[in-house]
């Protein structure tokens, strides 16, 4: 059984990150490195769960947008993928318009923070900010130690 004492705190290697120009214009959130693979493989399968939940229950009794675009960019940016607006928009698996207003109340929560697409004035990414991160390891840690 893992404890959440057990579980690695993300390392940040800023001097690795700079160095790299394609990482530059792509940057990978400081807290990305190094994610126990638990972690990641918790955080899918709550994903999946959650899939599995909102095929039962349908959308009008399903309520979990902004946890599940947590998860998917928990997931993502420990792979070092980025994710838009749109991305999550997607991964919330709710309207548009309600994945945006959970996206505001995120960003106001000091879980996420947008980032201007460089190459495209039009998109923007989110990540997850260090709080995001904090979060996220408590709560899939938690979960993996009380057999979720």
């Amino acid at each position: 059984m893992t404890h959440a004492s057990d579980i690695d705190a993300p390392a940040h290697d800023a001097e690795a990150i700079h160095s790299d120009p394609a990482l530059e214009t792509h940057p990978v959130a400081p807290c990305a490195c190094h994610v126990a693979e638990e972690l990641i493989a918790r955080a899918k399968c709550e994903c999946e769960n959650t899939d599995r939940r909102l095929a039962l229950l349908g959308e009008k009794l399903y309520a979990g947008a902004a946890w599940n675009m947590l998860l998917d960019l928990f997931v993502s940016e420990s792979c070092a993928k980025r994710l838009s607006v749109s991305d999550l928009c997607l991964a919330a698996r709710t309207s548009s318009a309600t994945a945006l207003r959970r996206l505001t109340l995120l960003e106001e929560a000091g879980l996420i923070v947008r980032s201007p697409d460089i190459t495209d004035a039009r998109r923007f990414y989110i990540t997850l900010t260090q709080t995001g991160w904090s979060t996220m390891f408590a709560l899939l840690g938690h979960s993996a130690n009380h057999g979720g």
